[in-house]
């Protein structure tokens, strides 16, 4: 069974699809209320996401964060919100990776599975920051809060707020060492390596140009005096028809 929700994946693949990873704002900028609610019926009556192309790449947007505020218990259990707090707040970023790890691995299986689709495509966004503006830092922000959940639920201080993104900032600029690719993953790139550094054949050459030959010498033409000399005979002329001829 796949463990990615349906709503998550159709989401973020037609984000991809339709250019919405170079929207400016993505994820950010509010999308058309009414949009958003006609969504939101659509999914909430078929279980199902389905995106046509007059859909706005900012209400879907809006829909995947929607999907985490709504869940009934947050992404990142309750209980690691204040050691992830904690990691926030460690100046020595091999430090902090160390701790964040250590929390990752108490994350329940289908969290966890969930949580790297996640930073996976995040991580992918971010890459287009030319285009949309958002920087991990920017994506960090707008989406911690629906990640992170204090228990019992209370609202979060405004140093709560600066500390939260900076984790889920080292969990997206650092992704490759928190969920390192599978294993035959890894060995297909580390084969492709392996070829593209492979030297490349040399380029044939083009063979040199024979350097011309002196003209062979000449014998010179037969004298008409010359014994060696013989007429041509006259089987070897053929008549010409006259222009006038019958």
């Amino acid at each position: 069974n796949n463990p990615i929700p349906q709503v998550l994946a159709s989401g973020f693949a037609f984000l991809k699809e339709s250019g919405g990873f170079e929207q400016e704002g993505l994820f950010r900028i509010s999308p058309d209320h009414r949009e958003l609610l006609e969504l939101k019926h659509r999914v909430d009556s078929t279980g199902v996401l389905n995106c046509d192309p007059s859909c706005s790449p900012h209400a879907i947007a809006s829909l995947i964060k929607l999907f985490f505020r709504e869940l009934p218990q947050p992404l990142i259990p309750s209980e690691l919100y204040r050691p992830f707090l904690y990691a926030a707040s460690l100046e020595d970023i091999v430090e902090r990776k160390e701790y964040i790890a250590t929390l990752l691995r108490q994350i329940p299986q289908p969290n966890h599975a969930v949580l790297f689709f996640l930073v996976e495509q995040l991580t992918e966004f971010a890459s287009y920051v030319s285009f949309s503006r958002m920087d991990t830092r920017n994506i960090a922000i707008v989406f911690a809060q629906t990640l992170f959940r204090p228990v019992p639920p209370a609202k979060v201080t405004p140093d709560e707020m600066i500390s939260l993104p900076r984790a889920l900032q080292t969990l997206l600029e650092n992704s490759r060492h928190f969920f390192p690719p599978p294993p035959f993953e890894a060995e297909l790139r580390r084969i492709a390596a392996l070829s593209s550094l492979q030297a490349a054949p040399p380029p044939l050459r083009e063979p040199p140009e024979p350097s011309p030959s002196p003209p062979p010498p000449q014998s010179p033409s037969p004298s008409p005096h010359s014994s060696s000399y013989s007429p041509p005979s006259p089987s070897s002329y053929s008549p010409q028809a006259s222009p006038g001829g019958s």
